[in-house]
């Protein structure tokens, strides 16, 4: 069986120094060298490295390249894995989400909390459990190895702060490996998907970015589109001076703001205001799927395509 890795750096392929700095390594650290020589008279490997750099540093233009090489691959590959950061990792898992919604073999994302060498480090891990979701047919499309959980890349959060630990919107994971068999969560739910999606990502969208803080002053800005989030019980500032004199100017710009959060249910006075400040309240999904979808859609689909399904990202 033909598998395709794509190197890209990430702590997984990183190294520390005598002086405690981890660098990613131009070329494979030793433990990823025995793990594809130990696991190489089962499988046949083919390489790829488009770049190194820790996954802090990535740009849409570096996850276009990724695209690229994983599309280079899938020709004579039964499954493809690619080595990530992990500060970056549900922005990029979304963002190859979108672009290889079609792709008909597993693509498996994997990472590592620590470098190889350190005895906590989850890499080496991750990487079994990719090549036996490719090795016993999982699934088709992308998806991120994490411990024994399988996640669908385009679910995943941004980390919480401190911790590398990877985690579904609402917990919602694919599946799991029990004594190294894939079993699928009986309880995952997916649509099917609606939009197509482009086969890159736009790097010359302006995309903004605001999380709603006490006594915010919202900038003057000029934007593409604008992504709000909320609080966790999908609220806003919406008494914000600032925030409404920043609506009113985006609605008269034309630009979208999507509202990021909000959800049935949560259903608070400050809700009122979405509609008056020409907001557009997103399915349940990830922050980070929201925001790479945006550099996924073309201008004028923005506002009309930002809520259907590309990858299943929303949550059901």
């Amino acid at each position: 069986m033909n598998i395709g890795v794509i190197f890209t750096g990430g702590t997984i392929s990183s190294v520390k120094d005598s002086n405690g700095v981890i660098s990613p390594k131009n070329g494979l650290v030793s433990e990823l060298d025995s793990f594809f020589y130990a696991h190489s008279r089962k499988h046949n490997f083919i390489f790829r490295s488009p770049f190194y750099a820790l996954s802090e540093n990535m740009t849409i233009g570096m996850i276009n390249r990724i695209i690229e090489t994983v599309y280079e691959l899938s020709e004579n590959s039964s499954g493809i894995i690619i080595t990530h950061g992990t500060d970056t990792l549900a922005y990029s898992g979304a963002a190859l989400s979108y672009a290889l919604s079609g792709i008909g073999i597993p693509v498996i994302i994997v990472s590592s909390d620590f470098p190889l060498k350190d005895e906590r480090a989850l890499g080496i891990k991750n990487l079994e459990n990719a090549v036996r979701f490719i090795k016993q047919k999982g699934g088709t499309g992308v998806f991120v190895a994490w411990g024994d959980n399988i996640h669908r890349a385009s679910r995943l959060i941004a980390p919480i702060t401190y911790e590398a630990r990877v985690r579904s919107i609402l917990d919602s994971v694919y599946g799991r490996f029990i004594n190294g068999i894939f079993v699928k969560n009986s309880y995952f739910k997916e649509s099917k998907d609606e939009i197509e999606a482009p086969a890159k990502l736009n790097e010359s969208k302006n995309i903004a970015v605001f999380q709603p803080l006490i006594n915010y002053k919202y900038p003057d800005i000029t934007a593409d589109a604008v992504l709000l989030l909320s609080y966790h019980s999908g609220t806003i500032d919406s008494n914000n001076p600032s925030l409404i004199h920043f609506c009113e100017k985006m609605q008269k710009n034309g630009t979208p703001i999507f509202l990021h959060g909000s959800y049935d249910g949560a259903d608070y006075e400050s809700k009122n205001a979405f509609a008056t400040l020409g907001l557009k309240t997103l399915p349940i999904m990830s922050a980070p799927a929201a925001y790479m979808k945006l550099f996924a859609l073309e201008p004028d689909k923005m506002s009309l395509s930002l809520g259907s399904d590309i990858i299943k990202e929303a949550v059901i």
